[in-house]
């Protein structure tokens, strides 16, 4: 695939895994460049013996990809080729994962269910196709890839991994990546207003995510992610919890994907 790509943008750095970000702004409207860029992508995904997984997130995160741009054909094969890329990506050995946040519509949403999985935003998705409103058959292939789909998965989606929550579960599918070093907590310890903090060090630039619930005995199954832990500087990481108020107590797991 050309690398001088104008609406896909994809890192590499870690092997076997692709993270593909779709980026056309204002609103990440599905056009023909980028259907054709999904294509060649496609190719390159075929072509790569070591890749395992690939995730597509938005840029945007109001607009995972709206519905299809109206406009003059501007595909360099005169009718886009996305129902032979999504066919072929469907039929890959390579498995494919929509981290959907924001609205994903008509074509949007097609390109969602043409993935493997998908995770979503359980406070930010919004799936539709707006063409039953118009009294049309959606034509990217939502009924036929709809048929095959029991439901969408509610989630969250956190960098690395990603957490889909359902009846009170959480349901991690990990990406390999970064190496990090054990956590020693320093400073842990009660703010003024009584709300917990603490601190720690680590490999600049390392991902780390905090999970907590009200009973330690649980699986970890059932705890709630709370949110990434900030990075003020490089290598020094620390979590505040302001509402940690709200419970009588409240247990913290620190995890990196």
């Amino acid at each position: 695939m050309d690398e001088a790509t104008t609406r896909l943008t994809v890192d590499k750095q870690v092997p076997g895994y692709w993270r593909v970000t779709l980026n056309h702004p204002p609103i990440n409207t599905v056009d023909d460049l980028m259907y054709d860029e999904v294509f060649d992508l496609v190719q390159a995904i075929e072509a790569e013996p070591g890749l395992k997984v690939v995730t597509f997130e938005s840029a945007d995160p109001d607009y995972f990809l709206a519905h299809y741009g109206v406009g003059e054909s501007q595909s360099r094969f005169g009718a886009p080729r996305w129902r032979d890329g999504a066919i072929q990506l469907a039929h890959s050995n390579v498995l494919s994962v929509a981290v959907i946040r924001g609205r994903a519509r008509g074509g949007g949403s097609e390109f969602a269910l043409g993935c493997d999985v998908r995770f979503a935003s359980r406070e930010r998705a919004i799936f539709g196709q707006p063409e039953v409103g118009f009294g049309l058959i959606p034509g990217g292939g939502a009924t036929e890839l709809m048929a095959g789909t029991r439901r969408f998965s509610t989630g969250i989606a956190a960098r690395g991994r990603i957490y889909v929550a359902n009846d009170n579960k959480v349901y991690a599918f990990k990406v390999p990546g970064q190496t990090v070093t054990s956590i020693t907590l320093t400073n842990p310890g009660l703010l003024p207003e009584g709300v917990p903090q603490f601190s720690f060090t680590n490999v600049p630039g390392a991902k780390f995510d905090v999970f907590s619930t009200t009973n330690i005995s649980d699986s970890f199954a059932s705890w709630t992610w709370l949110c990434e832990v900030a990075e003020p500087s490089p290598g020094q990481f620390q979590f505040t919890d302001p509402q940690a108020t709200n419970y009588p107590q409240r247990f913290y797991s620190v995890r990196s994907p």
